[in-house]
């Protein structure tokens, strides 16, 4: 998997791992997320659509599409 232009992006909902800038830390961040139903890209808590953060579109670069879970 290689990383796509956030404009590739699905907007249904679907959680995505996402690359974006930012101001804090080192400046480079990752986060699952999905496209939200009022027009914004929310960090989710894993398997739920609670959101915790919503990102400036233009802080967005990059994004792939979630790993499968590990078979138990």
């Amino acid at each position: 998997m290689t990383w796509q232009p956030i404009e590739t992006a699905p907007k249904d909902g679907t959680e995505i791992l996402v690359y974006y800038e930012t101001q804090y830390a080192n400046g480079k961040g990752c986060s699952v997320v999905s496209f939200s139903r009022y027009g914004y890209w929310c960090v989710t808590a894993v398997g739920g659509h609670d959101c915790e953060q919503d990102f400036d579109d233009k802080d967005v670069k990059f994004w792939m599409p979630l790993l499968a879970a590990p078979d138990n």
